[in-house]
């Protein structure tokens, strides 16, 4: 019986999904909506394939980066609607202006979100805003291979994970081949966000797939872009687009427990360092203008772009006539970038919150979990929470403690 790696190591990448020569591994969900690979016994043929390929991402060349360009497309347009400064549209749109095809997430509604083959311009625009969630691989490294061996320039965007899971899958490398890994954090699987939006009574008149939510939007205030973090549902649809619901990262449940609840394999990362394993890396430039000097005038969304391979390095220099660019050293850049450092760390309340939710839904475990007044400045309730956790666990080794657990929180 072949054995897949842990659920604290799967990343859901989808290379055993792909190199499995009688599709017998198929991606599901858990009673949470953490996706993994399931084995169906009755048609594997144990050719080991799968745990091979899964193996082989740690024995992948890592290159570190020397160079950071905090850049932003020329483009007005682009650089609104893009999450950051809009470099990753610029290398799509140069990749099919030159007949190559485009690999990217693409969201079709707030409960679907997948890595789509993308051949026209009027779809690149669906690659450019930030999914924080768990998008749905399929085939798609199978499609990759396909357009490399029929002679197609290929751009694959993704998650590192994504990236590395690809070139385990291929095996080796393909001169028409660019990969670019997206800076991240970690993900949470789409079950909760749906859940997040079906609370909401406004969105009982719209049709699933007229339902879209952005994690981030930008807007124009005298005369200058600024930017909110939260979660905006919208209404899309009949060349039109209506806001349903806008929050703020602290008021809305699923952004404000984001971090709190990813996947097991995120708290374990081997992605987030300077060492990597795509062609070029496209990131937030974070702090650029504040911490770290700038003398561009436009700072709400800028991108930071690492080439870290000979082969990024050539196709940089093959779109920066499109961008507007500055160049720093990457472990300037790297500073105050999360997923250029370090993964998260696993909150002690998740478990918690993940039989709460199992039990009672997503709302009812975020707001007795993670409640809003634990992110206020005065955490008092961040506190409480912590303390009444820990009493719990050593109460009945001690009667002093039982004492104090019953002033605090028997009143």
């Amino acid at each position: 019986m072949i054995r897949l790696i842990s659920r604290e190591q799967c990343s859901a990448c989808g290379a055993c999904q792909n190199i499995c020569p009688v599709d017998s591994i198929t991606m599901k969900e858990d009673d949470y909506g953490y996706i993994f690979p399931h084995i169906d016994e009755k048609s594997c043929i144990e050719c080991n394939k799968c745990v091979e390929t899964c193996k082989q991402i740690d024995s992948l060349s890592k290159n570190i980066p020397r160079i950071s360009y905090a850049s932003f497309s020329k483009s007005k347009s682009i650089r609104f609607q893009a999450a950051a400064g809009g470099a990753v549209y610029e290398f799509a749109k140069f990749f099919l202006e030159n007949g190559g095809v485009v690999y990217g997430c693409v969201q079709k509604n707030y409960k679907t979100f997948r890595i789509e083959r993308i051949t026209s311009f009027e779809r690149l625009p669906d690659i450019l805003n930030s999914k924080l969630v768990q998008s749905e691989i399929g085939y798609s490294f199978r499609n990759v291979k396909d357009d490399l061996e029929n002679n197609l320039n290929v751009l694959f965007t993704g998650l590192p994970c994504q990236v590395g899971g690809l070139r385990a899958f291929l095996d080796k490398d393909y001169k028409n081949l660019l990969t670019v890994d997206i800076g991240c954090l970690g993900v949470v699987p789409v079950k909760m966000l749906e859940d997040q939006i079906r609370s909401y009574n406004e969105i009982k008149k719209y049709k699933t797939d007229e339902i879209k939510v952005q994690f981030r939007w930008k807007y124009y205030k005298n005369d200058e872009v600024s930017t909110i973090f939260g979660l905006r549902t919208l209404a899309c649809g009949d060349n039109k687009t209506e806001i349903i619901k806008e929050e703020e990262n602290k008021i809305n449940h699923y952004k404000r427990c984001y971090d709190n609840i990813m996947r097991d394999s995120c708290y374990s990362c081997r992605y987030p360092s300077l060492e990597r394993f795509s062609d070029i890396t496209v990131a937030n430039f974070w702090q650029i203008g504040k911490k770290i000097p700038s003398s561009f005038k436009f700072l709400n969304g800028v991108s930071n772009v690492m080439p870290n391979t000979e082969k990024g390095k050539e196709y940089f220099e093959l779109i920066k006539n499109n961008i507007s660019f500055e160049v720093y050293e990457s472990c300037e850049a790297a500073k105050y970038d999360g997923c250029l450092k370090s993964h998260r760390k696993k909150d002690i309340r998740r478990d918690d919150f993940l039989k709460r939710y199992r039990k009672k839904g997503f709302i009812k475990a975020a707001k007795t979990v993670y409640p809003i007044k634990y992110f206020e400045k005065d955490n008092t309730q961040g506190v409480k929470y912590l303390t009444k956790r820990i009493l719990s666990k050593y109460i009945n080794k001690s009667p002093f403690l039982i004492k104090i657990y019953k002033y605090l929180f028997k009143k």
